[in-house]
């Protein structure tokens, strides 16, 4: 007995257009080229930023923790919003495709297992440093 091919495929996801953009060139590679070809693509639209004021970007990190003091670590809103405290700055940019973009970052950090727990150790430091007022 056969069975229909067409009965048992399933409809591909759908496809955010604005992160497909972002991620396009490097989405046939592995995740960490991804990830490190959308860290090449951040780091370059940031150069003339470098300037940035650090205590502003720590205090910004530390609001974040502070906000979300109860949850642990999670992708989304934690590491989004930490991540948007990074290119906040980044110019060029709709807000609809660096959402996308933050949210790829995101998901690249949070597939690596390794990144992942580095960012677990981060997070819960920002936590504690929230806690104590610093």
């Amino acid at each position: 007995m056969s069975r229909d091919s067409n009965a048992e495929q399933t409809p591909p996801e759908p496809v955010n257009p604005a992160a497909e953009d972002v991620i396009s060139s490097a989405s046939r590679r592995q995740p960490h080229d991804r990830l490190t070809v959308i860290l090449e693509q951040i780091l370059s639209a940031t150069e003339d930023t470098s300037n940035a004021d650090p205590d502003r970007c720590q205090a910004e990190l530390l609001a974040v923790a502070a906000k979300y003091s109860a949850l642990e670590f999670c992708v989304d809103p934690v590491l989004v919003e930490l991540i948007q405290v990074l290119t906040r700055r980044m110019t060029g940019f709709s807000d609809n495709r660096l959402l996308a973009m933050e949210r790829a970052m995101a998901a690249s950090l949070a597939d690596d297992h390794v990144s992942f727990g580095r960012l677990q150790q981060m997070w819960e430091q920002l936590r504690g440093l929230a806690a104590n007022g610093r």
